[in-house]
């Protein structure tokens, strides 16, 4: 889920369509899929406005809209698009062990 001032974009990974939720009013709006058949991956948000709905994976069929701050559709096609902020943080592996390694502190070693 990603969202502006004036809307709310809202998907899961097990559908291949996403939604459109206005503010204010609430009203919902499906955002179509692709052809063939891909499911939502992402949606992720810039701090100005714009706001990115992915389908798919990098190493298969993808593809993205990417919604304006007026919440018009700007740009559409394959592959993904992510719109980032300061204040969202994306995974960009399964799993980082060492980032988790580095975000603990130290332990001071007992002394007998």
């Amino acid at each position: 889920m990603a969202g502006n001032r004036t809307a709310l974009f809202l998907g899961t990974d097990q559908s291949t369509n996403a939604a459109e939720v206005t503010l204010p009013g609430f009203a919902a709006t499906a955002i179509p899929g692709f052809t063939p058949p891909i499911n939502v991956s992402q949606i992720t948000g810039s701090d100005e406005g714009f706001v990115s709905v992915n389908f798919g994976s990098s190493s298969g069929s993808s593809g993205f809209y990417l919604y304006g701050p007026d919440n018009s559709l700007q740009e559409d096609g394959g592959g993904n698009a992510l719109t980032i902020n300061n204040v969202q943080g994306i995974q960009l592996t399964p799993s980082a062990p060492a980032a988790a390694g580095a975000a603990r502190a130290p332990v001071a070693a007992s002394q007998p």
